[in-house]
């Protein structure tokens, strides 16, 4: 199995061309999302839940990590004084303490569920606000690092570390819910978030550092925002993006929130059904991986766009009660979800590391952050407020009931249906347009 390489063995075929201790990346990816997976994931979700938090409410958790990247416009100027692993390391560092105090909040007794939703948010707002100041610099490093003919091969094994880290959290999580429910089991749910946030810095440091002075340095200067959404495969791939965010930011949220709502899952239950979209995600890396430097990633964008509109159509066939609702039929809903965020994915930072020009890489990166992470923050909350206004809204007809969630995940396949025809825009041939991205950038910069 790919996860079972060593990093000796990283240095054969494909990833001979990788610099030395680059495969610490994906020791990196590993610890990364154990952590992430549980302090802005499911558990975090579930336990802001238990202290009454509504729809609304979830969508500001949920928009909190997608907001925060906007930092990395205003810290784009900062890299060039720095080199990038220095960058990301201040930032992961910070961070990883912050996850140390969360972890602390279920064990304040001495507090309401009020004032510990309420520090819970703050946070997880400055964990965000952290976490997007340091990854201004992630992009660039793994771009730069990492040769474009092995980019698909490297990043899927990447993601795969990734998946098995969030594989390992949900597993961990769900055997501590259903062993220790309650404030404990949830601090030490939080607690081993932030170990391995510990853990993950050794793996940061351990990876190939990558000077681009004179770039990070040109870079620091006036930037052409508006001529760089003038270079037509990147303003393409843009707007995409905030078509996709519209459909999907949020669905993770909701479709937890409806579960404990409306079907009565604990925790544990939540989380244990969790564990089959990674088990989706696992299946169909390996299948994913060796054919997509062959045949490009718009195939494999179409692909995910198609299994994420069946996959909605499921939940909402849950939601009217016209499937059955039952733990079976929603861990095959999650494996689904799983396979299609898992190569949509992949095939997505391939084809946005080939759009992004070396020339004013740094804020090409930065402005795409800034445009979908806004999108991303937005559309949860927007979803929240009609959830709740909604309320405790109920009608039946022909067998199909019609209520808040059943409302909700119809609209999401309408218009990830739409998603799924906007693929056609998309450039996957890009490096013969370099020339064109640099005369755009150097234009507006005036050179």
């Amino acid at each position: 199995m790919i996860v079972a390489m060593s990093e000796d063995s990283s240095s054969s075929g494909a990833e001979a061309a990788n610099p030395p201790g680059s495969f610490n990346a994906h020791w990196f990816a590993i610890f990364n999302a154990v952590s992430f997976q549980i302090v802005m994931g499911a558990p975090i979700i579930l336990y802001a839940k238990t202290l009454g938090a509504s729809s609304t409410q979830l969508g500001i958790v949920a928009a909190l990590g997608p907001l925060m990247m906007v930092m990395q416009l205003p810290s784009a100027r900062f890299l060039g004084r720095y080199s990038y692993r220095e960058f990301m390391l201040m930032g992961w560092s910070a961070r990883t303490v912050l996850v140390f105090v969360i972890a602390t909040i279920p064990l304040m007794h001495f507090i309401g569920d009020d004032t510990k939703l309420l520090l819970i948010i703050a946070g997880l707002f400055f964990f965000n606000l952290l976490r997007g100041i340091a990854t201004t610099a992630g992009g660039p490093w793994m771009t730069a690092m990492i040769p474009e003919h092995g980019r698909g091969r490297f990043f899927a094994i990447d993601h795969m570390f990734g998946i098995v880290g969030a594989l390992v959290a949900l597993l961990v999580s769900a055997y501590i819910m259903q062993s220790k429910p309650g404030s404990v089991g949830y601090s030490l749910v939080f607690f081993i978030s932030a170990i391995t946030a510990t853990c993950s810095l050794f793996f940061i440091k351990r990876m190939p550092d990558i000077h681009a002075k004179e770039t990070l340095r040109k870079c620091a200067t006036v930037v052409p925002w508006r001529e760089m959404l003038r270079y037509a495969p990147f303003f393409r791939l843009l707007v995409f993006n905030l078509c996709f965010l519209v459909v999907t930011a949020g669905m993770g949220v909701f479709s937890l929130d409806f579960l404990r709502t409306k079907m009565g899952f604990d925790s544990a239950q939540v989380l244990w059904s969790g564990v089959f979209g990674i088990v989706g995600a696992l299946a169909i890396l390996p299948l994913c991986a060796p054919v997509i430097d062959r045949v490009g990633s718009k195939p494999i964008i179409r692909f995910s766009v198609a299994i994420f509109v069946v996959m909605v159509f499921g939940w909402f066939l849950l939601a009217a009660g016209v499937a059955p609702q039952s733990f079976t039929f929603v861990s095959s809903l999650n494996a689904i979800a799983g396979i299609a965020g898992a190569a949509y994915t992949l095939a997505m930072v391939r084809i946005t590391m080939g759009t992004l020009p070396e020339m004013g890489r740094n804020h090409f990166s930065a402005l795409n952050t800034v445009f979908t992470s806004l999108v991303a923050a937005a559309v949860p909350i927007f979803w929240g407020v009609m959830l709740d206004s909604l309320g405790t809204f109920e009608r039946v007809t022909g067998g199909v009931t019609w209520m808040r969630f059943s409302i909700y995940f119809l609209i999401v396949t309408l218009l990830a249906i739409g998603v799924f025809f906007a693929v056609s825009i998309l450039v996957e041939s890009h490096r013969k347009k370099e020339g064109e991205a640099l005369d755009v950038y150097r234009k507006g910069k005036g050179q």
